[in-house]
């Protein structure tokens, strides 16, 4: 009947199929009611209302009764697009009443009733970017759609879901778990156009149910797959860039590239040509970030052993993770290896919009002393890495600097413990954009210096080693010990000295995926604080090297020395006093112990701050060898005073106490020794090792007649004596 009045008042509720459309107006506080009649074995029901106005109609439905605010099945308030859904369980058959409600002010609404609410989804293979099994929605409008779709196994080990909005606005969520809420579902993808993600085959289990929603605008249109992942085939890598291309990001955002290596490959260079995507790098499996064996942002350079070329047969791929619809430049090919000569100097340059890594071979002959990398940069930053045998880059390499500029970075290589070899080695100049260096291989510049000499750095401007050697053997005979002292250097800047060849140190890198490091040092002695004392030290060839690894080394003075101690008399108890003695350093004194004593008083006396070490030994500086050792009642206790023999004062050997009666620190400060028991006369060296900046007196007493401290008297036995 047309134009009956009253329809869809509570009175008269207008009668519909489980399938219509519906339009309608309503104003403040207004009720439209419909009635469906829901028949048996029902694929389950759909219901979505989308109307306009600043308040939102409601949306309610109840089984038998008109629905109100406060009594329905299921309902919807305050949503412009609002979708209510009955499951094949929650459908039984009977008359179902649909209430649309005003809450205030007034709107237009269309009302969409289904039959069915869950579409089964096909796996898709995966066999080419768009898919072949994809889900074309058809509905207009909009609200909740949901699916399931049973998981299979995948062939590169993720999985793809992938929402193609062609036009208006959509979003998907996936769980393993069907829910009518988007806050029960696991996974979410709500940005503006395409969305979708990748899961790892970790993440679920093949041959079980999962859910997905799309939620949509009205009039939205969309595509929808989900499945194996799409891997771009670039073939075996080639030596050009024939094995380079270009592709757009899919609504998972993510893009994968698989590739296979050649057996002579070196080297494998991956770029973005500028943008700054990351890399993800897997054998055999597709990566995701936290799924990975390799990453880097913007360019990779891939090398052995992750690099096995001829050793691994199967299939690397790449990921780029980025916005969906983004065009990925990839350069995909083999690393280009350019040889050199040993003894070489050639400027290296890149340009923006270029790979930002070079490599170079460069073949080490026999019985090196040392070999020196240099780089000296004009513009941009750039750093070296050299390796034998194989390609280095940041994360895998023999030894590397990475000295920001304007400093120039150094490198250099000597015999020894995992040091230089002959034989094949590559160098790999990198940055993180647009730099020209000057690259120099050669042996380092080694000045000859006399045993006593005062020379200026004249490489001020790079980090790394400058060297000197010590040739004339000669001129060290008869000497004490020698004594380097470093000033106009950065801050903990080594000196080093090793006998008969170059002392070297650098650090190097072994593990593809971690900036972490080790040191690896084939040095002899070493200091850096300033100083380097070598008593005793023993004439031969010596070569002295001065390094700073993260700063200029800057226009430094050096100078060595022959170590000198100063005369002190036997007997004098005024002492001799010593101020701003240099931490770890030792000061040196000669005594010479006369004929007629009967004993010796030594002590440290007005000393500041930690007590300063005292060392005495016979004929040679201190510290010397280990006998008798560093125990005082071990030489006290000795008839005689060998040459060689050290005193290394500790507690008070009388008592073996380390405070005096007044809590004071006794150790370190006090030797009293007697003629036969050990001492004996001749030539004594007194060392006072600083253990901070120290001021101190050293005060020497003789015991026997005619000095400070005079002869025994002699007492008779009995009472009454004094």
């Amino acid at each position: 009947t047309n134009n009956v009045s009253g329809l869809r008042s509570a009175t008269q509720p207008a009668n519909k199929p489980q399938t219509a459309t519906t339009t309608g107006a309503l104003t403040n506080g207004q009720w439209h009611y419909f009635r469906v009649e829901i028949p048996t074995n029902s694929p389950g029901w759909r219901l979505v209302l989308n109307s306009t106005g600043a308040a939102p109609a409601g949306l309610y439905v109840q089984r038998e009764v008109l629905p109100t605010t406060g009594g329905f099945v299921k309902g919807l308030a305050g949503q412009t697009n609002a979708t209510i859904i009955l499951t094949v369980e929650q459908a039984t058959p009977g008359a179902y009443f649909i209430g649309v409600h005003q809450p205030f002010g007034s709107s237009a609404y269309t009302l969409d009733s289904e039959t069915g609410y869950l579409n089964i989804l096909a796996w898709d293979p995966g066999l080419a970017a768009g898919g072949t099994l994809v889900f074309s929605n058809t509905s207009p409008t909009g609200g909740d759609y949901f699916f399931k779709l049973d998981t299979q196994n995948t062939s590169i080990g993720v999985w793809r879901t992938a929402l193609k909005v062609l036009s208006g606005e959509a979003e998907v969520h996936l769980g393993s778990s069907f829910s009518e809420s988007s806050g029960g579902y696991s996974y979410h993808s709500t940005r503006v156009g395409d969305d979708g993600f990748v899961l790892h085959s970790s993440q679920f289990t093949p041959g079980q149910p999962w859910y997905l929603l799309v939620r949509a605008r009205p009039a939205a249109s969309w595509t929808l797959l989900s499945g194996d992942a799409f891997a771009h085939d670039l073939g075996s890598l080639a030596a050009d860039a024939s094995t380079s291309t270009n592709a757009p990001i899919g609504p998972e955002g993510v893009l994968f590239f698989r590739t296979t290596i050649p057996s002579d490959t070196l080297a494998w260079r991956l770029w973005l040509n500028g943008a700054t995507n990351t890399f993800y790098v897997k054998k055999s499996f597709a990566p995701l970030p936290n799924y990975s064996e390799l990453s880097q942002s913007r360019r990779l350079l891939v090398v052995p052993p992750y690099l096995a070329s001829g050793t691994f047969n199967g299939t690397y791929f790449v990921s780029v993770p980025g916005n969906p619809g983004d065009v990925i430049e990839l350069e995909s090919r083999q690393q280009p290896v350019a040889d050199l000569a040993f003894a070489t100097n050639i400027n290296v340059t890149v340009t923006n919009g270029e790979f930002p890594y070079r490599t170079f071979r460069i073949q080490v002959p026999v019985q090196q002393i040392a070999w020196q990398i240099n780089l000296a940069a004009t513009s941009g930053d750039a750093s070296v890495a050299v390796r034998r045998d194989r390609v280095p880059n940041e994360f895998r390499n023999d030894a590397f600097s990475e000295v920001p500029a304007p400093v120039n970075d150094s490198v250099t290589l000597v015999p020894g413990a995992e040091g230089l070899t002959d034989g094949s080695h590559f160098i790999t100049v990198y940055g993180s954009g647009a730099f020209n260096v000057s690259l120099s291989s050669s042996n380092p510049i080694i000045t000859s210096v006399p045993y006593e000499f005062s020379v200026t750095n004249d490489a001020p401007g790079r980090a790394g080693w400058r060297y000197y050697a010590l040739t004339n053997i000669a001129e060290q005979l008869g000497s004490l010990g020698w004594e380097l002292r470093l000033s106009n250097a950065p801050p903990g800047t080594e000196i080093a000295l090793r006998r008969n060849a170059v002392p070297g140190r650098w650090n190097r890198r072994d593990n593809d995926n971690s900036l972490s490091e080790g040191a690896v040092g084939n040095v002899d002695f070493s200091g850096v604080t300033g100083f380097l004392q070598r008593p005793g030290h023993q004439a031969d060839i010596w070569y002295i090297g001065i390094y700073s690894r993260t700063n200029a080394l800057g226009a430094f003075h050096l100078t060595g020395r022959a170590l000198v101690a100063e005369p002190t008399s036997f007997d004098y108890a005024l002492g001799v006093t010593v101020t701003n003695q240099p931490v770890g350093s030792w000061q040196y004194f000669r005594v010479e112990v006369p004929t007629n004593m009967l004993g010796w008083d030594l002590r440290l006396e007005s000393y500041a701050n930690n007590l300063p070490q005292l060392y005495v030994r016979r004929d040679l500086l201190p510290p010397g060898g280990s006998w008798p050792g560093s125990d005082a009642q071990i030489l006290s206790s000795q008839t005689t005073w060998e040459s060689g023999w050290q005193w290394a004062v500790g507690n008070d050997y009388r008592d073996g106490y380390s405070q005096n009666s007044d809590g004071s620190p006794s150790q370190r400060r006090v030797m009293t020794a007697f003629r036969n028991n050990p001492l004996q006369p001749g030539t004594y060296y007194l060392g006072v090792l600083a253990d901070s900046v120290n001021a101190y007196r050293v005060v020497s007493r003789g015991i026997g007649d005619g000095f400070s401290i005079p002869a025994p008297v002699d007492l008779a036995f009995g009472p009454g004596t004094s």
